[in-house]
């Protein structure tokens, strides 16, 4: 009998990645909105590498 899959049996690496993925789709969602807003104020945004690779109006930090 096959145990079945939960957050007890998946190996820790595993849940980890699938963390990583789920914030960088939060990420890809409200980064555009964030720097829309910000903008809007004149505010200048700055990030690192993966940030600008969400959205390249964020400036390098």
């Amino acid at each position: 009998m096959l145990a079945r899959k939960n957050k007890m049996t998946e190996p820790l690496i595993d849940r980890l990645l699938l963390n990583e993925n789920r914030i960088r789709k939060i990420a890809e969602e409200a980064f555009p909105v964030i720097c829309d807003r910000l903008s809007a104020k004149g505010v200048e945004i700055r990030g690192d590498k993966a940030a600008r690779q969400i959205d390249e109006r964020i400036a390098w930090a």
